[in-house]
């Protein structure tokens, strides 16, 4: 992911507002991960993971014959042609 300079630190600490911890049970030694909040708020963590499962919907489910090449959309967007 790329960010511009002007992201505060309050955006990050809502990026990484959760930690998945593995918890071990003593008695089966079995492990299972817990997700852990590490602070209140996470909108940040929530619209990143919305924005990454659209674009997945995106590229694999709905049109996966726009979306493989985009240099080829986008020289159809730029050229008039619509995508």
């Amino acid at each position: 992911m790329h960010f511009p300079e002007w992201i505060t630190d309050e955006y990050f600490g809502q990026l990484t507002a959760e930690s998945k911890i593995p918890v071990r049970n003593r008695r089966t030694n079995v492990t299972r991960h817990l997700w852990v909040k590490n602070q209140d708020r996470n909108e940040a963590l929530d619209l990143a993971a919305y924005a990454h499962a659209t674009l997945w919907l995106l590229q694999k489910k709905i049109a996966p014959r726009t979306y493989r090449d985009l240099e080829a959309v986008h020289a159809q967007v730029v050229a008039g042609r619509g995508g």
